[in-house]
């Protein structure tokens, strides 16, 4: 299966309102994804992203960009854990064990681990503006998963 695992990180710079002016190029690669199909997101982007707009919301701010992510959300092929019999349960789980078999062990994030797994799981590519994340994923030789992006 070809596309893209599309971070938390490149999402929320596609749907912030200033994204023309701040993300201008990972707006028209977003975009061209987008037109082709190939970018999909992971269930646990979803729910990183749909938590910071409810704290947004909460304080009277964010409704465009949460009509903004809704949209986006609706136009792409949404990746969970459990299908497949829970394959992707079985990657993160192989995922966490070689980050602390790896020495010095490697510390993920939590979200982190589960989204690479999900694209480790599908065949699919995580694309990223977290430079840290994906030279962890490097340093556990599994450089061929990540696409490094640039915020701009």
């Amino acid at each position: 299966m070809s596309g893209l695992v599309l971070d938390t990180n490149v999402v929320s710079h596609y749907i912030h309102p200033r994204a023309k002016v701040r993300s201008p190029r990972l707006l028209d690669r977003v975009g061209k994804l987008l037109a082709s199909g190939e970018a999909t997101l992971s269930r646990v982007t979803v729910y990183e992203l749909r938590r910071g707009l409810l704290v947004d919301e909460a304080h009277g701010q964010g409704q465009r960009k949460a009509i903004k992510l809704e949209l986006f959300i609706r136009s792409v092929v949404v990746l969970g854990l459990d299908e497949g019999g829970g394959h992707s349960w079985d990657v993160a789980a192989h995922l966490w064990a070689k980050t602390k078999a790896h020495v010095p062990a490697i510390t993920l994030e939590e979200a982190d681990l589960l989204i690479a797994a999900t694209a480790i799981a599908y065949g699919r590519v995580l694309a990223t503006c977290d430079g840290n994340l994906a030279d962890r994923l490097d340093d556990l030789g599994l450089g061929q998963h990540v696409q490094r992006w640039k915020q701009e």
